[in-house]
């Protein structure tokens, strides 16, 4: 369920919520991230369900979602952000990213292995123009373009450009050391 309040005038406070955004699920899954579409004039939104469903919805046909799109995987969606009006990243258990045209879902990290998936969660997504970068548990930061229209370098689309290893210190820093809990006995 979605509550959406409107205010009318500045310093005017809403008695309740104009309009309630409901998605006939048997589960009921909670909403665990919003989006606003980022083109002017549109007043749509994506909603990503605890049960790895994303639906859309325009403000104007609150009745049922315009759009609903399931990942596969039944983790929450924890993130989403807009890339242009018809693609979106979206931040679960995977990296990816979701072309509402076509439906076609595109891996950040297409060499990580579904089963590893609770080794190398992905932590964070950042997008810059024409890339994307993406944090994951296991350490690990990758980077790769977000897929340009130019027909000239189409073959890039999804290319990884880099993937960076965070890997343990040898000796921690001296501000990174960890004083011994009360009654512990010193090593050796």
């Amino acid at each position: 369920v979605v509550l959406l309040w409107r205010r009318r005038a500045v310093g005017e406070t809403p008695q309740g919520p104009c309009t309630l955004f409901h998605a006939a699920y048997p589960e009921r899954p909670t909403v665990w991230s919003l989006a606003w579409t980022p083109s002017q004039g549109l007043e749509v939104f994506a909603a990503g369900l605890a049960n790895g469903a994303l639906l859309l919805w325009d403000c104007r046909l609150p009745m049922a979602p315009v759009f609903s799109y399931f990942t596969q995987v039944h983790s929450p969606l924890w993130r989403m952000q807009w890339v242009d009006p018809v693609t979106l990243a979206l931040q679960q258990v995977d990296g990816l990213v979701l072309d509402l045209r076509s439906k076609k879902l595109t891996r950040l990290r297409p060499c990580y292995l579904k089963r590893q998936a609770f080794d190398g969660v992905c932590t964070a997504i950042c997008r810059l123009p024409g890339r994307f970068i993406t944090a994951w548990a296991d350490g690990s930061l990758h980077e790769r373009l977000s897929g340009p229209r130019e027909r000239r370098i189409r073959f890039a689309r999804g290319l990884l450009l880099a993937v960076w290893h965070l890997v343990k210190a040898p000796q921690p820093l001296p501000n990174e050391v960890t004083p011994e809990p009360p009654g512990a006995l010193p090593p050796g």
